[in-house]
């Protein structure tokens, strides 16, 4: 998107230097240009220093376009498998922290590998025989697929719900408003030519999922953490505790829009997060507190919930 309006603006300076009104307005898109091709240059370098991962049994090894390390495992003091990295332009991601003997922290953000879980598996391994001073040795099995388990909950399961408000917040309002207004805005135009009714199918339909990723809810017992969507009516996430290594409350921004969240971090290290707009502080603090009372694991980044 940045790299098209940046071409854009360019051949817009090239081909039109003038507005409407026939005043130049080469330096003000020009300076807008600029800035789009700034950007757009910081998020090609961010993206060429993204590593390939290649681990054996003597050492790791981060390669890159813009650069290669290897780091021997006789070099690394311990591995933190979950935790934060942190960032400066934006909130802190999830990653894996080699600490290395010298005091220095190589991060390995999870967001970039599709086969995170597994690395994080091996790595586990490899840590435990760091720990334990043994040699490392690799088992080919842990890159096999993972499958899900299957869920099935006994009827006489009791659950709490966390849930707040999730028909009543600012993403859902956005939701209302929006759609409101494009039924009135075209309403003179639908009573004119009624079999243009469908074609507000589609925006709505955007409008009504597009917030969706931000309504989640919990129900929780003793034995399992639900996961439910106020819109997404026909999405069910189950956990079970005992499967359940650490959950960690979290800040989750998408794009403008963003609430507090919770990850669920599962003992073979699948990690998803789940945004939860419609829960206010004080649902919040009973869920920790309700998690933490079933000694599941919790690591809290909410300064809210301190």
């Amino acid at each position: 998107m940045v790299f098209l309006m940046a071409v854009i603006m360019t051949l817009s300076i090239v081909t039109n230097p003038y507005d409407k009104h026939g005043e130049n307005v080469e330096l003000s898109r020009g300076v807008f240009s600029i800035v789009l091709w700034i950007i757009l240059a910081i998020i090609v370098y961010q993206i060429l220093k993204i590593p390939r991962i290649t681990i054996t049994e003597n050492e790791i090894i981060f390669k890159s376009v813009l650069s290669t390390r290897s780091i021997s495992w006789k070099d690394v003091e311990t591995i933190i498998l979950t935790g934060k990295r942190p960032l400066f332009w934006r909130n802190n991601e999830e990653a894996t922290s080699l600490l290395l003997k010298t005091g220095e922290k190589v991060f390995i953000s999870v967001r970039y590998y599709k086969n995170a879980p597994q690395i994080r598996r091996l790595l586990n391994n490899i840590n435990a025989a760091i720990s334990m001073q043994k040699p490392v040795t690799i088992d080919p099995l842990i890159f096999l697929p993972l499958s899900k388990t299957k869920h099935i909950i006994p009827q006489e399961e009791v659950f709490f719900k966390y849930a707040g408000t999730p028909y009543l917040n600012v993403n859902a309002i956005i939701f209302y408003g929006a759609s409101l207004g494009l039924v009135v805005g075209t309403w003179s135009t639908i009573l004119r030519y009624p079999e243009r009714l469908p074609l507000l199918v589609i925006p709505i339909m955007v409008f009504y999922l597009a917030p969706g990723v931000l309504l989640n809810y919990f129900l929780v017992s003793d034995k399992y953490i639900v996961v439910k969507n106020a819109f997404w009516f026909w999405r069910k996430h189950i956990y079970a505790m005992d499967e359940i290594v650490e959950v960690v409350f979290e800040y989750y921004d998408r794009g403008r829009f963003g609430s507090n969240a919770l990850r669920i971090i599962t003992a073979d290290f699948r990690s998803k997060i789940y945004s939860c707009a419609g829960l206010w502080a004080k649902d919040w603090k009973k869920l920790k507190a309700h998690l933490e009372s079933r000694n599941v694991r919790v690591r809290n980044e909410l300064t809210s919930l301190v």
